[in-house]
């Protein structure tokens, strides 16, 4: 299974997508950011703890809507470095991590990216439907 759980909150659990191996990005991701940005890294910890108890936040400084059609989203840091994530019913996938200063450009890849890890979580077939009310 290519998506495992890593957090529960009170209304959603948080769950990863791990790669062959059980290798998964997002926790990768977080071990090197905590290392070069702590400050960085607690925040967005806490967000996400935060979005699990309580679902995306309507600050579009620290939490911004991608494709709401999608249920795709990205937790912001105040020092540009963001996790995207998917939001279902009852869980939040987070996705992968970047830094927005990495420009302009990478917005449709990371768009596409985000689809994809969705289509490959409906294809696992044991989880509910996306939510696109908030």
């Amino acid at each position: 299974m290519p998506f495992r759980q890593i957090f529960s909150g009170r209304q959603f659990r948080v769950d990863a997508y791990s790669r062959d191996g059980g290798r998964c990005e997002i926790e990768d991701f977080l071990t090197v950011l905590e290392h070069i940005s702590p400050s960085d890294w607690r925040k967005l910890v806490s967000l996400i703890a935060k979005i699990a108890d309580s679902g995306p936040f309507e600050n579009p400084d620290l939490c911004r809507k991608i494709d709401e059609s999608d249920g795709i989203f990205e937790v912001v840091s105040p020092g540009g470095t963001c996790i995207v994530c998917l939001l279902w019913a009852g869980a939040i996938t987070v996705c992968f991590g970047y830094n927005e200063h990495e420009g302009k450009e990478q917005i449709e890849p990371r768009i596409a990216r985000a689809r994809w890890m969705r289509n490959e979580y409906l294809r696992e077939g044991s989880h509910e439907r996306l939510s696109t009310e908030r």
